[in-house]
């Protein structure tokens, strides 16, 4: 209680103590990531913080409280702020202004708006103005297509505004090194950061033969979209509609105009808002980009791509990306290029598989969650020095849940804590006393404190570990009740390796059905080739009421599964860099086939388990960091 702060003195900061740094990000809008790209940007954005263990408020600039997106926000984690609650952003500003460390402005009218104000109550504050893409860049290019003067004026306009903006902010974020480059030359002295778009990977559901047809994916109230599909329908669709009949063209995207809903016909489906664009992403075989004006990189691409899709768009749609004609996708930017373009990639299964699979690379290497957290972390520190992290003890005192002694936990100085809070008599670590703690929790009615005299009892749950390494199992394995596995590869399937342990493979477990009261992984799901066959098997070799309790990488903020090597087919293909962890048979470590996100919680009911998830620490047990699941079996 010493460390803490006097009562009633910072009741802001003190609610929440174990937050080390605050950045409050201010947009137009609550990002509808599902609607437009430049949601989706900033929505990943607030989880790269986020993964960064900073604290993150969002305010909209119309203070408006949408239920579903701000709930979504609510249920990450982030403070929103919203009205009645808030009546201005100022009046927040003047009130908790000085809590804060960073400042995300979104937009230059956003950004104008407010920077007096982020200047005069958040002195503490370092403010970064996100362009989303240069303005005046796109202004200026929509001006010259429609040789329109009154929007030359206006593009010059917005340059000013941009341009002094740039000059007065900390740093300015943009999303690519093109776009870099441009601000620099007229502002030499401006600090600018290259952080794009973001976007995990999606493995491809269907092949080659099993897609048909093309589409385009935008939001059409930005008017680069509309005139996009509407020059690609009446100057490209043509030549195509000769080349490869029966081919459709779906216009798929929120908020289309009239002149975009005029161009429908039995070829052409403009489909509105769709709230799961999985359809399209894995349906579809061709995103078509037509662009002839705007700026950036362009968050629909980057979407096609993460999702193994494979893009034909011209010069400007690729702008700033570094991405090689033929190689990576393909560029054209006549009317008769492009059809071609379209016909030759929608007919070659080689170069579409290509295509594919170069897509994926190209979003791991740049858009990647690991990426902008990297740059984040790099831009942040240059502008305030390094980045100070939560202070983590070389060693900590508590009572092993594990072996029963009370002794020091090491960290070894690494920040691990899962792996590396070692108990200095058994050797268990954190993640071990997270699943003892579970089956602890389990078999509270045995009056047992410890795995150790859980093992002394002369009868228990018929108890099952996938783990024949650990600590719990040489605490275990002198129980009657208990028997464990290992798996070996190079030798025989079922063969007893020594006492209570077998070589089994958990995706055909050898054991009849209803054998087992609890079976117990640890860190073992993210190794195995196929882990839903695997935790068919689990569910099916447990009685009725039965729990299957484990730990596992687990990511909360994450929606989706981050899939690393596709092993749906025979071969294994990598989507991204090859990643090992801990292998105690092998110092190279096992192959991380997937790190996990809430998709899994829904994986693991749709088999029949009812899921909880326990992230209670637990510090008088050595227990910093819990990410615990305990699955019963309906």
């Amino acid at each position: 209680l010493v460390q803490h702060a006097a009562p009633g003195e910072q009741p802001y900061f003190d609610r929440e103590r174990t937050v080390t740094k605050r950045v409050l990000i201010v947009d137009a809008c609550t990002p509808t990531p599902e609607e437009d790209a430049g949601s989706l940007k900033i929505y990943n954005y607030i989880k790269v913080f986020q993964s960064l263990s900073w604290h993150v408020t969002f305010a909209p600039d119309n203070l408006t409280f949408l239920e579903c997106y701000t709930n979504d926000l609510q249920r990450r984690g982030v403070q929103c702020l919203y009205w009645p609650y808030v009546s201005s952003l100022e009046d927040h500003l003047r009130r908790n202004g000085a809590f804060y460390d960073v400042i995300l402005s979104c937009r230059p009218d956003v950004t104008e708006k407010y920077l007096d104000s982020y200047r005069m109550y958040c002195p503490s504050a370092k403010v970064l103005f996100d362009t989303g893409d240069l303005h005046y860049l796109r202004e200026r290019r929509q001006a010259e297509i429609e040789d329109n003067a009154l929007l030359f004026d206006r593009a010059e306009e917005r340059k000013a505004q941009e341009l002094g903006l740039v000059a007065k902010v900390d740093c300015t974020i943009v999303v690519s090194d093109l776009e870099k480059s441009i601000l620099l030359k007229e502002l030499p002295s401006a600090e600018v950061s290259v952080i794009s778009a973001v976007h995990d990977i999606y493995p491809r559901s269907k092949g080659f033969r099993e897609t048909k047809d093309i589409f385009f994916l935008g939001g059409y109230q930005h008017l680069p979209n509309v005139d996009a599909v509407q020059f690609f329908v009446k100057d490209i669709f043509p030549s195509i509609r000769e080349g490869l009949p029966g081919v459709r063209f779906y216009i798929v995207g929120s908020r289309p105009p009239q002149s975009v809903k005029d161009l429908a016909c039995d070829d052409v489906i403009v489909t509105g808002h769709v709230p799961d664009l999985q359809e399209y992403l894995s349906g579809c075989r061709l995103s078509i980009n037509p662009l002839r004006y705007g700026a950036g990189v362009k968050g629909k691409i980057v979407t096609c791509m993460a999702y193994g899709v494979p893009c034909v768009g011209t010069s400007i749609s690729f702008e700033g990306m570094d991405l090689r004609d033929g190689q990576d996708v393909m560029i054209a930017d006549t009317p008769q290029d492009f059809a071609a373009s379209v016909k030759r990639l929608y007919q070659d299964e080689v170069l579409w598989t290509e295509l594919s699979h170069r897509g994926y690379a190209v979003i791991q290497s740049q858009y990647s969650f690991e990426v902008a957290e990297k740059r984040y972390e790099e831009t942040l520190s240059r502008l305030s020095g390094t980045i100070r992290k939560r202070h983590i003890p070389s060693s900590y005192y508590g009572m092993c849940n594990v072996c029963g002694d009370c002794t020091q936990f090491r960290t070894l100085g690494s920040e691990n804590l899962r792996e590396s809070l070692l108990c200095h008599s058994c050797g268990a670590s954190c993640r071990n006393r997270s699943l003892a703690a579970g089956l602890l929790r389990l078999t509270k009615a045995s009056g047992a404190r410890s795995m150790a005299e859980l093992a002394r009892l002369p009868s228990g749950p018929i108890i099952f570990d996938t783990d024949g390494h650990s600590a719990l199992f040489k605490t275990l394995k002198a129980a009657t009740f208990y028997s464990s596995s290992v798996y070996l590869p190079h030798r025989p399937f079922g063969e007893s390796i020594g006492p209570k342990l077998q070589n089994i493979d958990l995706q055909r477990l050898p054991f009849p059905d209803d054998s087992y009261d609890i079976i117990l992984t640890s860190d073992v799901m993210e190794h195995v080739r196929r882990d839903v066959e695997a935790h068919r098997e689990i569910h099916r070799c447990l009685k009725p009421g039965g729990y299957y309790v484990f730990t596992a990488p687990y990511v909360p903020s994450w929606m989706e599964t981050q899939v690393r090597v596709d092993s749906s087919g025979p071969e294994d293909i990598f989507l991204m860099e090859s990643q090992y962890h801990g292998d105690p048979l092998s110092s190279n470590g096992a192959l991380v086939y997937r790190i996990y996100g809430r998709e899994l919680c829904s994986q693991l009911q749709s088999i029949g388990f009812d899921v909880e998830f326990d992230d209670t620490p637990d510090p008088l047990h050595g227990i910093l960091v819990k990410d615990l699941f305990i699955c019963r079996k309906r």
